[in-house]
């Protein structure tokens, strides 16, 4: 790969616009990909407070800080990115949010915040397979009969 080359096109960018918020994101996907965790966070937070039209940004940051073993981080980063993508406009960044969020939880054994967080959604039942199997795994280790029977009713 030609991860440098590209580092480098992107500190190009930003010195021409360091308020360029995708330049700021790719450079951290760049440096994670380099394995330099540190540096691809702070370009990351830099990403998120840039550029705000993008979802995509504090799921990078999320998956960068989790990396580096900063889950308290990492799930202030989602829970931030979700508030940030509230409006019905970035649903669909919000829905992965949400369920990077589930993701990172269950992963944790954070079982009593991965149960507050499907009941967020209950009433909502997702179509995505993935998102339903989470939901489902969530409710049936939490005991949530509501939020079980409200995705089992709506397949």
């Amino acid at each position: 790969e030609r991860l440098p080359e590209a580092a480098a096109a992107f500190q190009r960018s930003i010195q021409c616009s360091p308020d360029y918020g995708d330049a700021w994101g790719l450079l951290g996907v760049v440096y994670f990909r380099m394995g330099d965790v540190n540096r691809a966070i702070e370009c990351s937070y830099k990403a998120v407070a840039y550029e705000k039209e993008n979802p995509s940004h504090p799921l990078d940051l999320a998956n960068h800080l989790l990396a580096a073993g900063r889950v308290d981080d990492c799930v202030a980063a989602l829970r931030e990115g979700l508030r940030m993508y509230a409006h019905p406009r970035w649903a669909e960044g919000a829905h992965k949010l949400r369920l990077a969020l589930l993701e990172v939880l269950l992963k944790t054994g954070n079982l009593s915040q991965a149960s507050a967080e499907a009941a967020a959604w209950k009433g909502l039942p997702s179509t995505d397979p993935a998102v339903r199997l989470l939901l489902l795994d969530v409710a049936r280790n939490a005991n949530l009969t509501d939020v079980l029977n409200a995705l089992e009713s709506n397949p």
